[in-house]
């Protein structure tokens, strides 16, 4: 019979997390994430499997996190450009906040050596998800009478998705925050 977990879950998995955001999960050694843990090697290995359930486990985590901030904002009862534009701007504190990292998913889905098809898959379901919450919440908007028939809320959906993604990967290289705002700003445009 083994000893009892002396250490957080969550808190490892959330310090396994700011590794893999800030170096990639190619460059992230075992060494890094017992160093940023402060669990042993053991230890690790025990409760999480290799780096590479370490890491599809961290990304679940980010995935949670996401969400719930996400369809909280998504939640609000406000104008659908007040809603959608504290999305989007959300983005650009978290890019500020988190020393331009970019998103943790779309730097996963980009790092090319990986194609690990379960990575893949978590990322897409998480588009995925994305992509229906947006599509509700402008969905409900056009029921309301904010969006004119016009409008295709799927496709809005997708657009948005798409600038919010775009808002995070352009944000890891532009400095400036006036230019984070004015493609936030011309989004919104797209409302009417």
């Amino acid at each position: 019979m083994g000893r009892p977990k002396s250490f957080d879950v969550d808190e490892v998995l959330d310090r396994a997390m700011g590794v893999f955001w800030l170096k990639g999960f190619e460059a992230s050694s075992i060494e890094d994430l017992v160093s940023a843990t402060g669990i042993q090697r053991q230890s690790l290995y025990g409760t999480f499997g290799d780096k590479r359930q370490l890491f599809l486990k961290a990304l679940g985590r980010y995935r949670e996190q996401g969400g719930r901030a996400r369809a909280a904002i998504l939640a609000e009862e406000a104008p659908i450009r007040v809603v959608l534009g504290r999305l989007l701007r959300r983005a650009v504190d978290n890019l500020e906040a988190h020393g331009r990292r970019g998103c943790l998913l779309v730097n996963a889905a980009s790092d090319a050596p990986l194609l690990d098809p379960e990575i893949v898959e978590l990322v897409r379901d998480n588009l995925k998800d994305m992509e229906e919450s947006l599509w509700t919440c402008l969905q409900s908007a056009q029921d309301r009478g904010e969006l004119g028939p016009h409008h295709d809320p799927r496709a809005l959906a997708r657009f948005f998705l798409n600038a919010l993604y775009g808002l995070n990967t352009l944000g890891k290289v532009v400095m400036e925050r006036d230019v984070l705002e004015d493609i936030v700003k011309v989004s919104l445009t797209i409302l009417g």
